[in-house]
């Protein structure tokens, strides 16, 4: 029982914690671009820069994919009648 109770506060605990995934995404690139050039300050910088166009990229893409949701949602209900 007590196991069932700690799963369950574990659960909401990491769905607090849990990231966008176009967030996730970016932190995760950044953190790579800091390895591969911990002393390269210039050639971290491009790398970044190349995360935050994906991250726009991301994040854009999924606007659209919701919009597009949302219109087709209409339509649906549009052309279903009484």
């Amino acid at each position: 029982m007590w196991f069932l109770v700690f799963l369950l506060i574990v659960g909401v605990a990491l769905g607090e914690v849990r990231k966008d995934t176009c967030e996730a995404k970016h932190d995760r690139c950044v953190f790579d671009c800091t390895n591969a050039y911990p002393f390269e300050p210039t050639k971290r910088e491009g790398c970044e820069m190349r995360c935050k166009l994906s991250l726009a990229l991301c994040k854009s893409a999924q606007i659209i994919n919701r919009a597009g949701k949302e219109v087709r949602d209409f339509l649906e209900g549009f052309t279903k009648g009484n």
